[in-house]
């Protein structure tokens, strides 16, 4: 009944296209690292993302970012994070868009994350949904802050031109006095 019970399980992997092999290799890693064996969850996921396993790209970029088996190298974790996000996995879309927002390992890069976060977003990732909406309003505070930065120079050059058509009594030079003042 065993052996039954593995070959279909295998037939049905092998129809979604996923090597029992490999499966079995990834659990393994799943379970070195939660037994706290990061070392042999390392190697093993190493080896699967070397061959293109987008789950096990992603372990890894997560190791490398977070420090897990050596220091912390966001460029190893953007690669890595990239490698699996392009094959379309969620998660690895997700926090490759947080690496760009926060400009880990790369140039931080709003267009880019925003980019990235939406592609996993648009795959129901909940996480990814909530990233996407907070790094958005995050944006639109910052470009409405400096859209406001930007208005008040202008208002002000013209002011100062103003004022130049104007003597030292006039409303013009008051306000530009005033506006001087401004800190914003």
């Amino acid at each position: 009944m065993r052996f039954i019970r593995v070959s279909l399980f295998t037939f049905v992997l092998i129809g979604f296209g996923i090597n029992p092999l490999v499966a079995a290799e990834y659990s393994d890693g799943m379970l070195a690292y939660s037994s706290g064996d990061y070392n042999g969850a390392f190697k093993i996921w190493n080896d699967l993302a070397t061959s293109g396993h987008m789950r096990a790209q992603f372990n890894v970029a997560y190791m490398y970012e977070f420090g897990i088996v050596s220091k912390p190298d966001y460029q190893e974790a953007i690669k890595w994070y990239k490698k699996a996000a392009v094959q379309g996995y969620a998660r690895a879309q997700n926090f490759l868009g947080w690496m760009y927002e926060m400009g880990k390992g790369v140039d931080r890069d709003r267009v880019e994350a925003m980019k990235w976060l939406e592609l996993a977003a648009a795959q129901g990732n909940d996480d990814a949904v909530a990233d996407f909406k907070l790094v958005l309003k995050r944006y639109q505070r910052d470009l409405d802050k400096q859209f406001q930065d930007k208005l008040f120079d202008v208002l002000l050059r013209e002011l100062q031109q103003a004022s130049e058509r104007y003597d030292a009594n006039s409303l013009p030079v008051q306000v530009l006095q005033e506006a001087s003042n401004y800190t914003g």
